[in-house]
């Protein structure tokens, strides 16, 4: 289609599609009054003909009659009055005859009106030439009788002609109504045809639209948008690539934000921490201890601020494209849990937390460096809600040729609704937390995408009370097998 050809907008196009759709159900609704209507004049006229002919038939034989008992009575008496009588139901007669010659009759009903006519002037005109009471005119006078036959014949004939084209009017009917139900058939598949073609061509734009829509959404901004339909529906994709290509470059500016504010934070947090480290370690002089107080809390928050910086890092070549594993080593997750628990230790004693750990010996097939975040991640999250004093279980099971990790606190737990959420980069949750520092919100996002990388599932187990998170890992030996299958 050419572009100057195309609807300019929606309404437009809408009212081209109701148009298509309109004209043949208005040109089968015309059609079929046409037919109704023509119907209905051709019977209401022959309604009238068939009136017409059964009066003047019966006018025929009515009219005989009186003029056989005029004419009878004439003979008789010689009254001038009875003539007269006679002559005027002859003029009814010749009447009746002149309203059935109007109609189209068989040729049949035709020669008999035209005998019956000659045979009545016969006897008129020797009626009118003699006397009354001459044996010429009683003849003429007996042959009423044979006139009122062929009066009735004629009567009769006429029905069965009025029955022919009653018969005739009643095939007409069905004819059209087959023909109306056919046309009825095959418009409305039509009119159900071009209603699809409508929808398609008005709906088609929409989609297109909706789907970039979702694309920018969930931050997919490679594609270009095209939207092909009305012009202001193609503007209106022309600006969704503006803002695509215009959230791309914001997103470009963002991570080479993180990129470089990350890397300007960790060389002036080095100096901090190993500054904090000489103070607590009495390296520079004793401290009395409100100074070593403060130099633990020192040491405490660099720990806490590199490890914030570190979140930024990963997420950053996360974003990149740069998370999946670069290693494929076998990691021992029972050993990678107690390397990361006595790395946490002072956050759990700090506490006065309880971690319960029920580790079998697995092994998965990995980067040992990002599972190792995954952990410690997963266990900074449960020490973090959970309250002073409570417990925290570590549980590694094999379960359906999987690696089920599950650490569960006894904090304020995630409610149903954020279950999906908490796993996007930068989401902070509805629970309560009372510590200093408030969290970036990437810690799950990175654990999700690290575990994603591996092949491997994480989720929010619905329990009671607390959290759950649970992480499942392909192990090694199942690994080893799919891909074997998938090469095969």
């Amino acid at each position: 289609m050419k572009k100057s050809l195309r609807p300019t907008s929606v309404l437009q196009l809408a009212l081209i599609a109701f148009a298509l759709v309109g004209v043949p159900l208005i040109f089968a609704l015309v059609t079929a009054t046409l037919a109704v209507d023509r119907l209905a004049s051709q019977s209401r006229q022959s309604i009238r003909q068939a009136i017409q002919i059964i009066d003047a038939g019966r006018a025929l034989v009515e009219e005989l009659t009186g003029m056989e008992r005029n004419a009878r009575q004439y003979q008789l008496l010689g009254d001038a009055e009875l003539l007269e009588s006679y002559l005027r139901r002859r003029d009814n007669f010749l009447r009746s005859v002149e309203i059935l010659r109007q109609h189209e009759f068989s040729a049949e009903y035709r020669r008999d009106l035209a005998a019956l006519v000659a045979e009545e002037q016969q006897v008129f005109v020797t009626l009118s030439s003699q006397s009354p009471g001459s044996q010429e005119a009683g003849a003429a006078v007996a042959r009423f009788p044979v006139l009122a036959d062929g009066a009735r014949r004629i009567l009769a004939d006429g029905s069965r002609d009025i029955g022919r084209e009653a018969e005739q009017m009643r095939l007409q009917a069905a004819n059209t109504q087959q023909r109306l139900l056919w046309q009825a058939l095959a418009v409305i598949p039509a009119a159900l045809v071009l209603a699809a073609i409508g929808t398609v061509l008005i709906t088609r734009p929409i989609r297109q639209i909706e789907r970039a829509i979702r694309r920018l959404g969930s931050g997919h901004f490679d594609a270009p948008v095209e939207v092909r339909g009305p012009r202001d529906l193609e503007e209106l994709g022309a600006r969704l690539d503006w803002l695509r290509v215009r959230l791309l470059d914001l997103d470009a500016q963002k991570i080479r934000f993180l990129r470089d504010v990350s890397h300007e934070l960790k060389t002036p947090l080095t100096a901090i921490r190993e500054g904090a480290q000489l103070l607590s370690d009495q390296v520079v002089g004793e401290l009395t201890p409100a100074q070593e107080e403060v130099a633990d809390i020192l040491c405490k928050s660099s720990i806490q601020l590199q490890r914030r910086i570190e979140d930024l890092l990963s997420f950053n070549t996360i974003v990149q494209g740069l998370g999946a594993p670069v290693l494929q080593e076998p990691v021992e997750l029972r050993r990678l849990i107690d390397h990361v628990l006595s790395e946490q230790r002072v956050s759990v004693k700090s506490k006065d937390l309880q971690v319960d750990v029920d580790a079998a010996a697995l092994t998965v097939p990995g980067d040992q460096e990002q599972l190792r975040i995954v952990l410690d991640n997963l266990l900074s999250n449960a020490i973090k809600y959970s309250p002073a004093g409570g417990r925290i279980q570590v549980r590694l099971r094999r379960r359906e040729g999987q690696a089920v990790i599950e650490i569960q606190d006894e904090g304020p737990g995630i409610i149903p609704e954020e279950r999906t959420k908490v796993f996007g980069p930068f989401y902070q949750g509805s629970a309560v937390y009372d510590g200093h520092v408030k969290g970036t919100g990437l810690g799950l996002a990175i654990t999700h995408e690290y575990v994603r990388a591996h092949h491997g599932t994480i989720e929010v187990a619905d329990i009671p009370h607390g959290t759950c998170l649970q992480v499942k890992l392909p192990l090694a030996d199942e690994r080893g097998a799919e891909e074997a299958t998938t090469t095969s």
